[in-house]
């Protein structure tokens, strides 16, 4: 039987066997299971909180990120429901923002936009872009030019414990719950996505240098992936 633990386990497992393989020079495939770490634990969080069938093998990025705007905008209903005040924060334009790229990301990704994918892969490895498509990229989402993982700030404020409990445990709120933490997660799930297929097959890139095969610029970018490898490490642990 799956159980969600499993992929917790085997995410630990990925992130062991890419640090081997950057010791061995690999350094594709281990990009490759840096990606598959990051993958299988937003498994294992989505699985736990019952939001994603057992047997599905790839990611539903739009998915979970569509419901979770969505419930965010509905969040003022829900706690008018449940008397709960919601305080207005320092942070309100930011999330917002950070929202509506995710939004963005997640569907360009969902459908595969070669733009997307080529920025977002090249920018992992601090690789300069080559064309208008792929610096529109990071005009259209500026926060994910960033890797690093970010905070979804809401305060509320309870009247009593009943209140509290009854819109924790509302069925929008528990979904929101284990939704939170592959959205905030969205920069370094966006940052290891591209080595997926990059990472596991050479694979021509157009570069300001003319086209080069992604073997050799995982090798002249070897210096760069112990930063990726450190982000997903440290986010990974904290989530």
């Amino acid at each position: 039987m799956v159980e969600p633990k499993y992929f917790l386990k085997q995410s630990q497992t990925d992130i062991k066997a890419c640090n081997l393989l950057y010791e061995s020079g690999d350094y594709g495939n281990a990009a490759y299971h840096l990606q598959q770490a990051v993958e299988k634990h937003i498994k294992y969080i989505l699985l736990v909180g019952g939001l994603m069938p057992k047997r599905r093998t790839h990611l539903p990025l739009s998915e979970f990120s569509e419901e979770f705007v969505t419930g965010m905008a509905d969040l003022s209903n829900i706690a008018q429901k449940y008397n709960v005040q919601i305080f207005d924060s320092d942070t309100e334009e930011d999330t917002t923002q950070f929202l509506d790229q995710s939004k963005i990301i997640a569907e360009a990704l969902a459908e595969r936009k070669p733009s997307f994918l080529s920025a977002l892969w090249k920018n992992s490895l601090g690789i300069p872009l080559v064309d208008k498509q792929e610096e529109a990229v990071f005009e259209q989402c500026p926060i994910f030019r960033r890797r690093a993982k970010l905070k979804i700030l809401k305060p509320f404020g309870f009247l009593n414990e009943t209140d509290r409990h009854n819109f924790l445990n509302d069925p929008v709120m528990q979904r929101l719950y284990y939704y939170k933490t592959p959205v905030e997660l969205g920069p370094t799930i966006t940052a290891t996505f591209p080595h997926a297929d990059v990472g596991r097959y050479p694979t021509d890139i157009m570069t300001t240098k003319g086209l080069k095969n992604s073997v050799e610029l995982y090798e002249e970018r070897k210096g760069k992936l112990p930063e990726l490898i450190d982000l997903v490490e440290k986010t990974l642990r904290s989530s």
